[in-house]
């Protein structure tokens, strides 16, 4: 059972039966979701009951009264702090009402800096609680088993803070390991991109998702994407000669775009993880044994509306189609330009389905 103040994504967590999350309304005030927590654990004592909250929200809590009530009534909940050292609610509300003023151009934004930062676990350890900072997100998954083993073993309250990107704040979500990685995956992806007109996802996906996740690859990657395809379908325009074959790919390949975005926003971060690892791996397989085979274009037009569905959903729900849609161009053994040209057109489609879909969402 979960309790939050804009400090939880629902779509990337599996749930299942009534009861899980509670949000308080907009309208209500920070400091809620601790507190509420809490009385959650009181009714419920054998229940995991975890607190998601910003750095705000847990200032606005009146921290030492909550842990010290967990301390007393043995209440063995789970706090979450997401640290991004400022009031980004604030910043947030600045930039959409004045986003030319002054505030909105500053470095610093005033009165939304949490700097210098308290040491938020020293105020649960005075508790007894124990608490972490979390500085690398490779180190969360240890530091949340840890938390699990004393909340289930010694009955004790637990607090993460965990250290996240935001202005003001020394994160390392973004350091130059990763800025290291993110340079030449882009750099090279859009090299194969510009030589055949496809495959940067093959390339870049898989490197954006081990540094962070599925989701942030595929938003990542589909923003750049589409300006590269929609100049590619108009410099190779005269080139596409095959008729309606192209038109039917893509527009199917755009409702599987529908389709495979939606289940990115719901799948778990780590189903989406072996789904992606399943098409690199089935991709390069198949591109070993079958490397000869060919279609005719005009067998290969009964099949183009399938396949383009397939690679759409596939594009949508892991970033990559090329183990389907670039394989089966690759089979009609298209002069080059007109491959360019009809995968292009497939490629705008369903960009433009993926960043509609993608920013509802959230992601």
């Amino acid at each position: 059972m979960a309790f939050t103040e804009l400090g939880l994504l629902p779509q990337y967590m599996s749930l299942s039966g009534p009861n899980r999350v509670f949000f308080n309304v907009h309208a209500d005030g920070l400091g809620w979701a601790i507190p509420a927590a809490l009385g959650a654990q009181l009714a419920d004592r054998n229940r995991l009951v975890i607190s998601m909250v910003g750095d705000g929200s847990y200032m606005f809590t009146n921290p030492t009264a909550c842990h010290q009530i967990a301390k007393a009534l043995e209440l063995p909940i789970l706090i979450i702090i997401k640290n991004n050292g400022m009031w980004n609610a604030v910043r947030r509300s600045v930039v959409k009402a004045y986003p030319d003023g002054t505030a909105a151009q500053s470095n610093t934004m005033p009165l939304t800096s949490l700097e210098p930062a308290p040491n938020f676990s020293m105020i649960a350890q005075a508790s007894r609680a124990h608490a972490e900072q979390v500085l690398n997100p490779q180190d969360l998954p240890s530091a949340l088993q840890r938390a699990l083993r004393v909340i289930r073993e010694e009955k004790r309250q637990v607090l993460l803070d965990l250290r996240v990107a935001g202005c003001g704040i020394g994160s390392i979500l973004m350091d130059w390991f990763n800025i290291a990685c993110l340079v030449p995956a882009f750099y090279f992806g859009g090299v194969l991109k510009g030589a055949t007109g496809a495959g940067a996802p093959i390339i870049a996906i898989p490197i954006i998702s081990l540094l962070y996740d599925v989701p942030t690859a595929v938003a990542a990657f589909t923003i750049p994407n589409f300006p590269s395809n929609v100049w590619h379908s108009w410099k190779f325009r005269s080139h596409q000669t095959t008729g309606m074959f192209a038109w039917a790919f893509a527009g199917f390949g755009l409702l599987g775009a529908v389709v495979g975005t939606t289940k990115l926003a719901y799948l778990s971060p780590s189903l989406l993880s072996l789904i992606l690892s399943t098409i690199v791996v089935a991709y390069l397989i198949f591109r070993r044994l079958k490397s000869d085979w060919i279609l005719p274009l005009d067998t290969a037009r009964n099949f183009g509306p399938s396949v383009g569905f397939i690679g759409g959903t596939l594009q949508g729900a892991a970033g990559i189609s090329a183990p389907v849609s670039i394989t089966f161009l690759n089979t009609i053994k298209l002069a080059r330009l007109t491959f360019i040209a009809v995968v292009s057109m497939f490629f705008v489609n369903m960009s433009v389905v993926q960043t509609t879909v993608l920013a509802s969402y959230g992601i």
